[in-house]
C-alpha cells in the first residue's frame, strides 16, 4: 500500500488526488473482502487451491505491472550530492547521488507543519484503533449480538466503506479541502459517540451511528493522506509513507493495550464516552494547529495573448515578481514588439 499510494500521489494532480487515494483504499478493501470470501469457497474444494491461486495472482500482478504501468523517474532533491563523472565519460550531465533513508526522512519531516501533521495523524489513529479494539465486544455486550449477527454487521460495514472510498469521500475532500473535511469528519465521529452512548436498540444503532462513524473514518483517512501529499516534497514521499506505516504499526501495538485498560478499570459502557472526549480534544488541537495545504501554483500569462496561459507554473520556490515590475516587463515587451514591426 505504501508504493500504491506513492504512485497515486505522483500520477495525480491537486484536483483529483484525494479521489485517487480513495480509489486505492476502495480497491484494497474490495480485494480483502472478495479474497476472504473466495478463499473460504475454494478451500472446501481443495485445501491446496488457495495457495496455488495466490501464487498465480502474484505472477499476473507482476506481469500487469511490467507491461501496463508507466515507468517512474526518481525526483531528485535540490540538495542531492552530484556524482562526479570521469573525463572519458560521454555523459555530460551529472547524476545526483541517491540520499539515504535517514536523510530522506529528515527532509520529509524536518519542518513544523509536517511535524504537527504527524502528531495529529498518530493521535487520530490511536483514538480510532483503541475504539475499534473494543467495538466487537462492545456491540455483543450492548445489543446481545451473536457471532453470525456480528459477521453480518461487519459485511454491511465493509460494503458501505467501499462505496464511500470509491468517489464520495474523495469528492468531498476535493471540494472543501483537507482541513475542513477532517474537522467535519471529527464532528461526525463525536456525533456517533453520542448516539452510541444513548442507544440500546441495534436497529437504531445501525441506522444512526454506523453510517456516520464509517463516513467519519473514511473521510478523515483520505483527508489526512491527501494533505500529506501536499505538504511533503514528492521526492521524499515514499520515505514519508514508509515512516507513517511504521507509526501505524506502533499504534496497532499500543491501541489494544489502552483498550484493555479502559475495559478493566472503566468498563465497556465507557467506550463511547472516552472515545468522544478524546475526539473533542483532538478537534480543538487540529482546529488551531493543523497545517493547511500550500496554495496551488500560479500560471504565467502570455504577453502576446492574455487569454492563453503558459503550461509551466510558477511555484513558491521561485522568485515572484510584484505587480509593478510585472507591468514594466509587459510594457518593455510590447515596446520591443512594436520596434520589430517598424523594422
Amino acid at each position: 500500500m505504501t508504493v500504491s499510494k506513492a504512485l497515486a500521489a505522483i500520477w495525480s494532480d491537486d484536483s483529483d488526488r484525494a479521489s485517487s487515494m480513495g480509489l486505492i483504499s476502495s480497491a484494497s478493501t474490495a480485494g480483502w473482502i472478495t479474497g476472504s470470501a473466495f478463499t473460504a469457497l475454494i478451500h472446501k474444494m481443495n485445501p491446496k487451491a488457495p495457495s496455488i491461486i495466490a501464487v498465480g495472482l502474484y505472477f499476473l500482478d507482476g506481469f500487469l505491472l511490467m507491461w501496463f504501468l508507466p515507468r517512474t523517474v526518481r525526483i531528485h532533491h535540490e540538495h542531492d550530492i552530484p556524482i562526479k563523472k570521469d573525463k572519458d565519460d560521454n555523459k555530460d550531465a551529472e547524476k545526483p547521488k541517491k540520499p539515504s533513508f535517514t536523510t530522506s526522512v529528515h527532509r520529509a519531516f524536518g519542518n513544523k507543519s509536517v511535524a504537527l501533521f504527524v502528531v495529529i495523524k498518530v493521535c487520530y489513529e490511536l483514538i480510532k484503533r483503541t475504539g475499534h479494539s473494543m467495538e466487537d465486544v462492545w456491540e455483543m455486550d450492548r445489543f446481545g449480538l451473536k457471532m453470525y449477527e456480528l459477521g453480518e454487521l461487519r459485511t454491511l460495514k465493509s460494503v458501505f466503506t467501499i462505496m464511500l472510498q470509491g468517489k464520495i469521500a474523495g469528492s468531498i475532500v476535493n471540494a472543501y479541502g483537507e482541513k475542513v473535511s477532517f474537522l467535519f469528519a471529527l464532528c461526525l465521529a463525536i456525533w456517533g459517540c453520542l448516539v452510541q452512548y444513548h442507544v440500546t436498540d441495534v436497529m437504531k444503532y445501525a441506522m444512526l451511528s454506523v453510517p456516520v462513524d464509517l463516513t467519519s473514518t473514511v473521510l478523515s483517512t483520505i483527508a489526512l493522506e491527501s494533505l500529506m501529499t501536499h505538504i511533503v516534497p514528492k521526492s521524499e514521499l515514499g520515505s514519508a509513507l514508509a515512516v507513517i506505516d511504521v507509526l501505524h504499526s506502533v499504534v496497532g501495538v499500543f491501541a489494544p493495550m489502552m483498550a484493555g485498560l479502559i475495559v478493566q478499570y472503566l468498563g465497556l459502557l465507557a467506550k463511547p464516552l472516552i472515545t468522544g472526549i478524546a475526539l473533542v480534544l483532538l478537534f480543538i488541537f487540529a482546529f488551531y494547529s493543523m497545517p493547511p495545504p500550500p496554495p496551488p501554483p500560479r500560471s504565467t500569462t502570455s504577453l502576446n495573448d492574455p487569454n492563453k496561459q503558459i503550461k509551466t507554473p510558477i511555484t513558491d520556490d521561485e522568485s515572484i515578481i510584484d505587480s509593478l515590475n510585472e507591468n514594466e516587463l509587459i510594457e518593455n515587451e510590447k515596446g520591443s514588439l512594436l520596434r520589430k514591426k517598424e523594422l
